[in-house]
């Protein structure tokens, strides 16, 4: 495969708008066909005239065309997004906004050559992730074979699914912690993880599972987030109100760009430590028996398939029950000898461990 060349579109250069026109104007007309819109001839070029029109004034937005053998044989305009299409998306993504390679020379690799080099400038302008609201006919399989995944969101402009990806993972550091309560601008940060949405009602949802969850019995939050410190991942702990050493997890998420990770591992590893220090004997959950991700990761953690049983006030008919039975520790107080050895051993290495004075009597 020869080498591909890649020409920035210049304001005013009507060379440029020559060459560009030789693939745009085809490249409109076949997403047009699938979204069975119309456009005519003029209509594309004055559309390509305002897009070349606005080169120059962001050093993040690029619209260029591809050469091979200087014969111009594909288009790309993509650049860093500011905005954040209704809040479904934080700022800072890049995205994809046109793409085409002409049909005679796909399925040659030159299209994912092209992608590559859009990655890598989009990288270069500062962007960890990237998004793109692509043609249902054969947008869809290559941006998925590029590494994009549907997020489950939606752009009400384009009436298309967003897909995303994340970009250079091994500089991002993913914190996993747990929380007893929620600040409103955490649980509005769980929902719009969760549920795409930053609508009061779910996040007064997230708030008010926690109240009930600590006026009946107990419960806690185990978070992931990220460098920006927006909420990546999110799983729920509650105490049976009958049985305080019985458990329950649930409401486990991952956003899409983060899956495949190991995040949902890490949060529930982190999640059975502290229930570990919290006396838990058992610990259950409810998974929808087609989940088979869910299942594989009860499997992983060694938690059997048990025979249904409700939990509280929980609405889970009709999905499969695990449990997962914790170590316990059990403390036997020490003799007298013991103690007295024990101080002794301390009072040796009382310095190296910064300690104060423990008298025997203590």
């Amino acid at each position: 495969m020869k080498e591909l060349k890649f020409v920035q579109l210049e304001k005013g250069n009507e060379e440029h708008l020559k060459s560009a026109k030789s693939v745009w104007i085809p490249f409109i007309h076949e997403v047009n066909a699938h979204d069975k819109e119309i456009q005519t001839e003029d209509e594309i070029v004055l559309g390509l005239r305002k897009r070349i029109g606005i080169q120059g004034s962001r050093k993040d937005m690029h619209f260029e065309i591809v050469l091979l053998n200087n014969e111009v044989i594909g288009i790309a305009m993509f650049a860093i997004d500011l905005g954040t299409i209704y809040g479904l998306l934080e700022p800072g993504y890049g995205t994809v906004m046109g793409f085409y390679i002409k049909p005679e020379y796909r399925r040659r690799g030159y299209g994912k050559e092209l992608y590559m080099h859009i990655e890598d400038v989009l990288k270069n302008d500062g962007t960890s992730k990237m998004y793109i609201c692509p043609d249902a006919v054969t947008g869809v399989p290559f941006w998925s074979a590029m590494g994009f995944r549907d997020s489950g969101k939606f752009d009400p402009d384009d009436k298309k699914p967003i897909y995303i990806k994340r970009i250079n993972r091994l500089h991002e550091i993913i914190s996993v912690f747990t929380s007893e309560y929620l600040s409103h601008e955490l649980a509005e940060k769980i929902a719009l993880m969760q549920w795409h949405t930053k609508e009061p009602q779910f996040t007064n949802g997230v708030k008010r599972m926690v109240y009930d969850g600590k006026l009946f019995s107990d419960c806690f939050n185990v978070i992931a987030t990220n460098t920006n410190n927006n909420v990546v991942g999110r799983l729920y702990c509650q105490t049976n109100q009958e049985d305080p050493f019985l458990w329950y997890y649930g409401d486990l998420a991952v956003s899409p760009e983060y899956r495949r990770q190991h995040i949902a591992t890490k949060m529930l590893t982190c999640a059975i430590s502290t229930l570990m220090s919290r006396g838990c004997h058992v610990l259950r959950t409810y998974v929808d028996p087609d989940n088979i991700p869910s299942i594989k990761l009860q499997k992983t953690f060694d938690f059997l398939e048990k025979s249904y049983k409700t939990f509280d006030n929980l609405l889970n008919e009709g999905q499969t029950m695990f449990e997962l039975e914790l170590e316990q520790y059990n403390v036997i107080p020490a003799s007298a000898d013991e103690a007295r050895f024990v101080t002794m051993l301390y009072g040796e290495n009382q310095e190296a461990l910064h300690g104060a004075v423990i008298m025997l009597d203590k």
